[in-house]
């Protein structure tokens, strides 16, 4: 107390926190093993809907990564082939005919649980992943 005083020469009285934090417990852990060619790839740790991203590394060939502390949910992970080694997708440059970065993804979406330990196995393998401006064409579903 009185660590502080007022312009109008009052002090603060003791002041008293109380706080928690979450436990080990509390969180899981993912650990993925990732067999690429050689090149640049961004890698990315997100919630399903791509709004946010949880993790991200940058890795140049085969690799574990170490994801710790995750909360308990469901992840996707995304890969996109780094052409020019910026760390994120570029969309490509259609005066320039660049065409842009590829992506892929985990191919099943990942479940973590509080005190659990999952490890998964991801083979990249650049020009099968899913550029986003080809994707395929809607099918039309109307019967005559």
């Amino acid at each position: 107390p009185g660590a502080f005083t007022s312009i109008y020469g009052r002090t603060h009285d003791t002041l008293t926190l109380t706080f928690h934090t979450a436990t080990l417990e509390d969180y899981g852990t993912l650990a993925l093993n990732i067999t690429a060619p050689a090149g640049d790839y961004a890698i990315r740790l997100m919630d399903k809907k791509e709004e946010k991203t949880f993790r991200r590394a940058v890795i140049r060939g085969d690799t574990t990564l170490h994801f710790a502390y995750l909360k308990p949910g469901k992840y996707i992970i995304k890969a996109i082939f780094d052409r020019n080694g910026n760390g994120k997708w570029d969309p490509g440059n259609l005066l320039e005919k660049v065409q842009p970065e590829e992506v892929s993804y985990f191919e099943k979406e990942l479940g973590i649980k509080a005190n659990w330990d999952v490890e998964e196995s991801w083979t990249l393998r650049p020009g099968s992943g899913m550029n986003p401006f080809r994707l395929p064409k809607p099918r039309n579903n109307r019967r005559r």
